[in-house]
C-alpha cells in the first residue's frame, strides 16, 4: 500500500484561514510522511541525486520526444562530472519544504499576508475543489468571466474538466481560440510564479494540461443545442461528454459561492445563469438505463 495524499493548494489555505489550522502538523502526521520516514533507512545513496527531471505523460508526438532529449542533454551537458547525490535525512523533506514553498507563492501572488492571513483572492480560492484553483482564481479576478457571454465563459471552463487528449482535434472558432490563449497565459503566469518560490512543477506540463477539444461543443450546449447535435461536432464519447459536463456544473457551483463569499453578486448571478443553461436533459438525467 502506498499513500496518494497530496496538500492541495485548496487545502493549504483552508488550514490557514483556520484559527487552529497547521498544514505542517496536517503533513507531519499523515500517512504519507509516516511512509516516507520508515523508507529514509533503506535508501542508498548513490542511486539518488539532487537533479529531478520532469517526463511528459504522452512520448508519442515527436515535439514531445525532442523537448525531453534537449532537457537530458542540458543535465548532462552541465553535470558531465557526475550529478550531485542527495542526503536523505537533509534534502528528503518533500513535504515541509512543499508546504513552505507554497505559502510563499501564496504571498507573492497576494492570497495571503506575511503573516499567513488568508486575502480576498486567497477566500476564493478556497472554495474551489473541482479544477484548478489558482488558475480559475486568476481569470475571476483579471476581469476575464465579467467581460465575455454566459455560452463563452463555459465554454472556457470546459477547459478545466476536460481531461483525454484527443488526435487532431478541431480547433474551436477565433474568439473562443483568443479566450484559449488567456487561459493559457494565465496558467502560464501561476506555474511560472511557483517555479520561482521553489514549488516543483513542469511549467508546460501544466499549461498543456488544459485541453480545447470540446469548448466548440459545450458552447452548443449551453446555447441550448440538443445532445445528438453537440455529438456530431465532437469526437469523443458519450460517456467522457457526459462526466465533463457534469463535472463543468460542480465547478460552476464551486465559482458562484466563490464569488459571493466576496460580494461579487452579479457574477455570482452569472455562475447560477450558467448552471440552469447547461443541467438538462440526458446529461442530468438520473439513469441512463430506465
Amino acid at each position: 500500500m502506498e499513500s496518494a495524499f497530496h496538500l492541495s493548494y485548496n487545502m493549504l489555505l483552508n488550514q490557514l484561514r483556520c484559527e487552529d489550522g497547521d498544514p505542517e502538523k496536517l503533513l507531519r502526521h499523515s500517512f504519507y510522511q509516516f511512509q516516507a520516514d520508515r523508507a529514509l533507512p533503506d535508501l542508498e545513496i548513490d542511486n539518488l541525486s539532487v537533479i529531478r527531471v520532469y517526463m511528459p505523460k504522452d512520448l508519442v508526438p515527436l515535439e514531445a520526444r525532442e523537448h525531453m532529449l534537449k532537457i537530458l542533454s542540458e543535465v548532462y551537458s552541465r553535470f558531465g562530472n557526475g550529478i550531485p547525490l542527495l542526503d536523505p535525512e537533509e534534502d528528503m523533506k518533500p513535504s515541509k519544504m512543499n508546504s513552505k514553498a507554497r505559502k510563499k507563492g501564496f504571498t507573492k501572488i497576494r492570497y495571503i499576508t506575511s503573516e499567513d492571513v488568508v486575502k480576498t483572492k486567497g477566500k476564493v480560492a478556497c472554495e474551489i475543489t473541482s479544477a484548478d484553483e489558482l488558475t480559475l482564481t486568476e481569470l475571476m479576478f483579471s476581469g476575464a468571466f465579467k467581460e465575455i457571454s454566459i455560452e463563452e465563459m463555459v465554454a472556457l471552463l470546459s477547459c478545466f474538466v476536460w481531461q483525454e487528449r484527443l488526435q487532431d482535434a478541431r480547433k474551436p472558432r477565433e474568439e473562443l481560440q483568443l479566450l484559449f490563449s488567456q487561459l493559457q497565459e494565465t496558467a502560464r503566469r501561476v506555474a511560472n510564479v511557483n517555479l520561482d518560490c521553489k514549488v516543483q512543477v513542469d511549467v508546460e506540463s501544466f499549461v498543456n494540461s488544459f485541453r480545447f477539444d470540446i469548448m466548440e461543443a459545450v458552447h452548443a450546449w449551453t446555447k441550448g443545442s440538443k445532445f445528438f447535435e453537440i455529438m456530431e461536432m465532437s469526437q469523443v464519447f458519450e460517456g467522457s461528454l457526459i462526466r465533463a459536463i457534469r463535472r463543468l456544473e460542480e465547478v460552476l457551483q464551486q465559482l458562484a459561492l466563490a464569488a459571493k463569499s466576496i460580494g461579487e453578486t452579479d457574477l455570482e448571478a452569472k455562475f447560477v445563469e450558467a448552471v440552469a443553461k447547461i443541467k438538462r436533459d440526458i446529461v442530468f438525467a438520473a439513469s441512463l438505463y430506465l
